[in-house]
């Protein structure tokens, strides 16, 4: 299979070259032919038809999501036809909003007619060689061919192959003969291989769902009848599939239905847990997304609990780091001036209280405090009022009373 690694990194970055080096070598050693070409600098010379998959990879856009270079589209229109053709996106990580700009990028490759069958975000330098491995840049093994079975062959089936393959491949055989064949001990090994994944129940589930994706696209996925992995997640009742279909659609310009399927899994099931489902890293990433998605609809109460728990696990342990301050600022938008009015009171109370425990700067908490003494006075509730103006007043003590709270002030 030939692959193209179609790069738009930087050429005086040491780390961008060092991805670029490690996603090739990874490639190369499950036995790829790998070509990797600058973008930039190699334009005039690039045919990307020749290629049978194509891996665009491109820096991320620190202080946006959206803007993805016009290079990528330019190069992928004027270099091809690169219609049909197989690739991934894989953006290298920088900033708060590499998830978005990945899925931006999905579209671009898209939007020139290219089936994308896979997308990541490389967080580092030994995460690019982890990507080289399990992308589908690496060509899967048909194991089942290798063997002479059908995919559906019972273990007693795979084990008769196996012996069966073993006795015409085994180096004690090829010994007997006048010369050895490298290629049969080449076979030999792939035999072994072969039986060593069909015959473990763990690896062959493993193996089996790779090998259905791979099958999926060698019969195109654009046919009616082929398999839809939407489709399927959302025939799936169970709550893990359930969860991947939010984030799935989050990426592939599904997000109306997204937010409508998050909202519904936190109505119906009691303490539902979108995080559960993914590891720390993705939770966060793509349930800031989420939020964002869901405060532009307006769907201000769902996504700050959201956020406050997001803001919790980086309080625990920092991941969005110097970016941090970005999903902050959110948070507080929210909470001062677009959740109020928006919800009921008691919804509106339940958001400050857990804002309260996250660790906000003192003269955020104090104006907390104050929404909550105006939201306590709506519901009559005098005494809670005056106790929550007092805390503000402790918090700042130059704060602002609005008028409407200046009754309560002795």
């Amino acid at each position: 299979m030939s692959t193209l690694i179609l790069s738009f990194l930087k050429k005086d970055s040491n780390k961008h070259q060092k991805i670029l080096k490690n996603l090739e070598a990874a490639a190369v050693s499950k036995g790829q032919i790998v070509e990797v070409k600058d973008a930039k600098l190699e334009r005039d010379n690039l045919h990307l038809a020749m290629y049978e998959y194509i891996a665009v990879v491109v820096p991320a856009n620190p202080l946006s999501g959206k803007k993805v270079p016009d290079l990528v589209s330019e190069v992928l229109s004027t270099c091809g036809p690169v219609s049909g053709k197989k690739g991934c996106a894989l953006v290298v990580k920088s900033g708060l909003f590499s998830n978005k700009f990945c899925r931006f990028l999905m579209r671009k490759m898209e939007k020139e007619g290219m089936m994308i069958d896979y997308f990541e975000v490389i967080n580092n330098v030994d995460h690019a060689n982890y990507v080289g491995k399990k992308n589908r840049l690496i060509v899967i093994q048909d194991y089942y061919k290798i063997l002479g079975v059908s995919q559906n062959a019972t273990a007693s089936e795979i084990k008769r192959a196996f012996r069966k393959k073993a006795k015409e491949l085994h180096p004690d055989v090829l010994q007997s003969q006048e010369k050895v064949n490298s290629s049969r001990k080449e076979e030999f090994t792939l035999v072994l291989k072969a039986y060593e994944i069909l015959s473990d129940l763990h690896q062959k589930r493993m193996f089996d769902e790779e090998y259905s994706v791979k099958m999926r696209y060698e019969t195109g996925f654009r046919k009616e009848k082929s398999f839809n992995y939407r489709e399927w997640l959302a025939a799936r009742p169970d709550e893990e599939s359930q969860c991947k279909l939010i984030f799935f659609d989050l990426m592939h310009k599904h997000e109306d239905d997204a937010v409508a399927l998050f909202k519904k899994l936190n109505t119906e099931i009691p303490d539902f847990s979108l995080s559960y489902w993914f590891s720390r890293e993705d939770f966060m990433d793509y349930g800031f997304i989420l939020c964002e998605e869901m405060i532009f609809r307006g769907e201000y109460y769902d996504a700050i609990i959201l956020l406050l728990q997001i803001i919790k696990m980086e309080n625990s342990y920092p991941y969005f780091k110097i970016f941090f301050p970005e999903v902050m600022l959110l948070a507080k938008t929210v909470l001062k001036r677009q959740l109020e009015g928006s919800v009921s009171d008691e919804l509106f109370l339940d958001a400050l209280e857990r804002a309260l425990e996250v660790g906000f700067p003192k003269k955020d908490e104090a104006v907390f405090f104050l929404k909550m003494a105006a939201a306590y006075d709506r519901l009559g509730d005098s005494e809670t009022a005056i106790i929550c103006i007092k805390e503000a007043q402790k918090l700042d003590r130059g704060i602002h009373i609005p008028l409407n709270l200046k009754k309560f002030i002795f």
